[in-house]
């Protein structure tokens, strides 16, 4: 048995942003997560070592329609800082998680952008991690963390 698939033509519609070290634009984006009911875009921006101490290590915040609307984080140790955040996940509720391979946590932020608390540190152990490399969430907002050189996803409570 035969089976025919037609494929639509993908067809290019515009390109968002551009290289920007803070505000308007992404600076080495890593990746990208869209809120489900207003379509805004939270991009992830890794920068490079000699970017981050300008502040372009950060979650820059748009619209598709390359609408600017803020951004949060930024480079450093502290809490609500990253030194090298690989992924980007939002919940239910318009929480936002980001994980950071250098800090071995994923840290939290709420619907408004303000810092919440973080999770995770080094070690094996359960809700420990080493270079955890990705998020999800799942249907009941559960965090699910790629565990990179612990060879593991961990499923996590919000």
């Amino acid at each position: 048995m035969t089976v025919s698939v037609k494929l639509r033509p993908i067809t290019y519609l515009k390109t968002v942003g551009a290289l920007a070290l803070t505000g308007r634009g992404f600076s080495n984006p890593v990746d990208l997560v869209v809120g489900e009911t207003d379509g805004v875009m939270y991009v992830l921006n890794r920068a490079n070592a000699f970017q981050a101490p300008m502040g372009a290590v950060r979650v820059g915040i748009c619209t598709v329609d390359d609408e600017y609307i803020g951004q949060f984080g930024g480079f450093g140790e502290g809490e609500g800082q990253f030194t090298w955040p690989t992924s980007i996940a939002r919940d239910s509720k318009g929480n936002t998680y980001v994980s950071d391979e250098h800090r071995h946590d994923v840290q939290v932020w709420d619907k408004d952008n303000n810092y919440l608390r973080k999770f995770g540190g080094l070690g094996s152990a359960p809700g420990q991690m080493n270079r955890p490399s990705g998020l999800a969430v799942d249907a009941d907002d559960n965090i699910l963390v790629v565990d990179h050189l612990n060879n593991r996803i961990q499923r996590l409570t919000s």
